[in-house]
């Protein structure tokens, strides 16, 4: 509500707004005019609020449809879910409806989009959203009464360096564990967006190259070291089937207690290895190592870099973890002595020290707009 009392005072004449949770009976429905209406991939996720199904989640999600308002989806929807989409569209007399699938085709943007979309052959999950918020942002612009011909080459610009941070990014743990070390962040914590990150993980960090036929082929064989936190609630048998194979390392931590949602609380690590092991011993294999370090995230980090080695480091199953994370990697680069490193919120790289040279003071710690809300995590006393 203060955010639509900012809209108000400030006169914005365009808000992209994302329902808190479901739709049906969210806050945002108090919204008297929408431009377009828009839905992602529909994936089981907080159940006790919205449904055990995810045509009972959908529907709870169309609740945003509005008469006479475009709906744009995801068309890798799974076929029941978009005849949910579809009916309740009907029913409350919204549309045109517009499913996508991919970047766009045809015209002058035709070849780029295609380049661009190899690029993110791996990111699949990315490649669909694109699509969809390309989609939807031209309706907008046309309800406008915007020629959007001309603005294409800047949407697209726009489109090639957006940054998502906690979704498939890469960061340098220099500062905090004392050596340069690229680990791979995501927030995946439903089964869903887990079998998305596997999907990426196996393509970017486990591919070897066999050449002993003399036929060059990639086979998956590389460990991963893993560092996973997960909410009290979710599935994690569920998530970390789409996650670990044999020979992979998991490092369990519990994320700290999360602004204004005392409700919300992590697994214990201990746990979430019982899981781990549990979800090996159905492959029939083993873990290399599974060890916890309870809500010590640093020493976490820490014990990764040393035992992983060359080995790949992904840390996900909570977007509060990686709230942590990057909290703990923002006051460590913020330090005088840093090493400049990339922003964590454009991925762009540091032209300079990344401290006031008037004052030598480092930059306030406070979280700046846009940056994700999370926990706040303290390192455990010993």
């Amino acid at each position: 509500m203060t955010a639509f009392e900012i809209f108000n005072r400030e006169q914005v004449t365009v808000g992209i707004v994302e329902a808190g949770m479901g739709g049906r009976d969210d806050a945002t429905n108090i919204l008297p005019a929408k431009a377009v209406t828009v839905l992602a991939n529909i994936a089981l996720d907080h159940q006790e609020f919205l449904g055990d199904t995810v045509e009972a989640i959908a529907r709870n999600k169309c609740g945003i449809f509005r008469p006479g308002v475009p709906v744009v989806y995801d068309a890798s929807n799974a076929p029941s879910v978009l005849a949910v989409i579809q009916e309740e569209a009907a029913s409350a007399g919204a549309g045109p409806l517009f499913a996508c699938s991919r970047m766009p085709l045809g015209g002058l943007y035709s070849r780029a989009f295609t380049r661009f979309g190899k690029a993110l052959a791996n990111r699949r999950a990315h490649r669909v959203n694109i699509a969809v918020a390309w989609k939807a942002g031209l309706l907008t612009l046309e309800k406008l009464g915007v020629a959007v011909e001309p603005l294409k080459p800047a949407l697209f610009k726009a489109v090639r360096t957006a940054a998502w941070p906690g979704r498939y990014q890469r960061v340098d743990l220099v500062n905090v564990v004392g050596k340069s070390k690229a680990v791979f962040v995501d927030g995946a914590h439903n089964e869903s967006a887990a079998a998305n990150l596997g999907f990426f993980v196996e393509r970017e960090f486990r591919g070897a190259d066999d050449l002993s036929s003399g036929k060059k082929r990639r086979f998956y064989v590389l460990p991963v070291t893993w560092v996973l936190a997960a909410s009290s609630t979710k599935d994690v048998r569920g998530i970390l089937k789409h996650l670990l194979k044999p020979g992979d390392r998991v490092i369990a931590v519990e994320f700290g207690p999360v602004d204004g949602m005392a409700f919300v609380k992590p697994m214990e690590a201990e746990k979430l290895i019982e899981f781990a092991q549990e979800v090996m011993k159905e492959q029939k294999s083993e873990l290399k190592e599974a060890k916890s370090f309870g809500t010590d995230i640093e020493a976490a980090l820490k014990y990764a870099v040393a035992a992983a080695s060359d080995d790949a480091i992904v840390v996900a199953g909570s977007l509060y973890l990686v709230s942590d994370v990057f909290r703990l990697l923002r006051d460590a680069n913020a330090r005088e002595d840093a090493i400049p490193v990339a922003d964590l919120w454009t991925g762009r790289k540091a032209e300079e020290h990344r401290v006031d040279q008037t004052t030598k003071k480092p930059p306030s710690p406070g979280r700046g707009p846009g940056r994700p809300k999370g926990s706040g995590n303290k390192k455990a006393k010993t």
